[in-house]
């Protein structure tokens, strides 16, 4: 899919064209001398069509990630800005996945060539139908669609750029690859690929705007209290009560986003804390811990526990939350190094922000072990935003 396709596939025409013309040569009825300077002159068209071909490609280096895409990257130019929250939870249906492979290709002549495969792959779980994909590049790497060589031609939204392409039908993935014109190592966050629904929900078109005087509604600036006053008869500010309820149904939305993660849901499966008071179980956690340090049983201690009037649902209860809170101590002690799986950093995530860790402290601890910071901070965003918006069963 390289630029030089083209030139190669030429470059292969020429040379069944040569092979033509040196069997002519070597048929014809011309001199010794003849013929050795046509061939030496079909020797010589073959050298210089060879300066243009690519002699060795090496991969530099190869950044691989999963790419998130964030309410701010979807535009106006991808879709209108009151839907844009709508597209964005449409997003937590798809896994981007983007490899960038920086790579110098050395022709026969020694130019050196230095540019970035790029290759996407969106999977989902389901078929999806009739949606366009976006690609949004950041003007840093590529200043002008122009400066990207795509193989599976794309309609320009906009040159400085932004593409698209229309898909009916695709099932569990679909892949795109392209080659952007810049010599240092591309970045695969200044990347977007944003998948666009097209049915009604998400790209519906308002049609002409009518107005009916006593259908209840003040259609303005078609109808006001003159024309029409029993449609625009003083009523209750709506619009402040709408904003207001936005605010606190956005308010309740982030705040169950945060409680009810997975992590958080695994703690709402504890039995209610039959302690009075925070520091009741503490007590009771303190003594238990201590005691197993000193290796007595789980026996000995409830004895002695219930010899101090503590009941054994108290008992139960604080053996439990110990155990889930050295738990997450011990999971959220030390952060998985860069080699771990995805997997591995999206579970350590959760268990910090469970155990009330702050964002700074998290990511920090990841990047001392390696992660990327603008990548650890996509994937934190994502755990909070994809609750946030995951729909309800």
């Amino acid at each position: 899919m390289l630029e030089l396709k083209d030139t190669i596939s030429q470059a292969i025409t020429e040379l069944q064209t040569y092979s033509t013309q040196i069997e002519t040569v070597e048929k014809s009825e011309a001199s010794y001398e003849e013929k050795r300077e046509q061939l030496k002159d079909i020797y010589n068209s073959t050298i210089s069509l060879r300066e243009n071909l690519p002699m060795d490609i090496t991969i530099k280096n190869k950044v691989s990630d999963i790419v998130v895409v964030e309410p701010d990257d979807i535009t106006e130019d991808i879709v209108e800005e009151g839907k844009r929250d709508e597209v964005a939870a449409f997003q937590n249906n798809f896994e981007v996945k983007i490899d960038v492979s920086n790579f110098v290709l050395e022709k026969f002549s020694h130019e050196l060539v230095k540019k970035n495969l790029v290759e996407v792959t969106i999977t989902t779980s389901e078929t999806v139908k009739n949606v366009d994909i976006y690609l949004v590049v950041d003007k840093g790497i590529a200043e002008n669609v122009a400066d990207i060589i795509f193989e599976q031609t794309p309609e320009i939204v906009k040159a400085d750029p932004i593409v698209k392409w229309h898909k009916s039908t695709f099932g569990n993935e679909v892949k795109f690859s392209f080659i952007i014109d810049k010599e240092e190592q591309v970045n695969p966050y200044d990347i977007k690929m944003i998948v666009v629904p097209l049915g009604e929900e998400v790209n519906e078109t308002a049609g002409a705007e009518t107005a009916e005087c006593g259908d209840g509604v003040c259609t303005r600036p078609l109808e006001d209290e003159i024309t029409c006053p029993q449609d625009c008869k003083a009523k209750m500010p709506w619009g402040v009560i709408i904003t207001i309820l936005l605010v606190v149904i956005v308010a309740v939305g982030l705040i169950s986003a945060y409680k009810f993660s997975p992590s958080f849901r695994a703690l709402l499966k504890r039995k209610k804390n039959p302690f009075k008071s925070e520091a009741d179980l503490n007590a009771v956690m303190n003594y238990i811990k201590a005691s197993l340090e000193q290796k007595k049983t789980i026996e000995e201690i409830g004895n002695v526990l219930a010899s101090k009037g503590w009941t054994e649902e108290q008992i139960n209860y604080a053996l439990n939350e110990l155990k889930l809170r050295e738990e997450l101590e011990r999971k959220t002690k030390v952060a998985p190094e860069k080699s771990e799986k995805i997997e591995v950093l999206k579970d350590y995530i959760e268990k910090c922000i469970q155990k009330g860790l702050k964002k700074e402290e998290i990511i920090n601890k990841l990047v001392e072990k390696g992660w990327d910071k603008k990548f650890v901070e996509s994937v934190y965003k994502k755990i909070k935003f994809k609750s946030f918006f995951k729909p309800k069963k």
